[in-house]
């Protein structure tokens, strides 16, 4: 396992000596739920950070969909004021003929 500080690989603390099997025992015991506690905070931390990951892919997409709405919205009105300059066109070219 590597240290999230140090490339280097992790390793154990060395055991004190002189210790009895009961305070060995409660040592270990420490040590587990210590990587435990550790293993579960990492999970919490990717698990956040996965759901972070989701929200800025949505808010991206809402922006790009925005984007596309008001292009659209854009190019209809261009459309629009064409094919109003076009009919007034028409109409003067018309109004000339009569």
């Amino acid at each position: 396992m590597l240290n999230s500080t140090s490339p280097e690989p992790y390793k154990t603390a060395l055991t004190p000596e002189g210790l009895t099997f009961e305070e060995y025992k409660l040592l270990t015991n420490e040590c587990m739920a210590v990587e435990e506690k550790y293993v579960e905070a990492v999970g919490v931390h990717k698990k956040a950070e996965e759901e972070w990951k989701v929200v800025e892919a949505r808010k991206k997409e809402k922006e790009r969909q925005v984007t596309l709405l008001k292009e659209q919205q854009d190019a209809a009105d261009k459309k629009k004021k064409d094919d109003l300059r076009k009919k007034e066109k028409e109409e003067k070219e018309a109004a000339k003929k009569l």
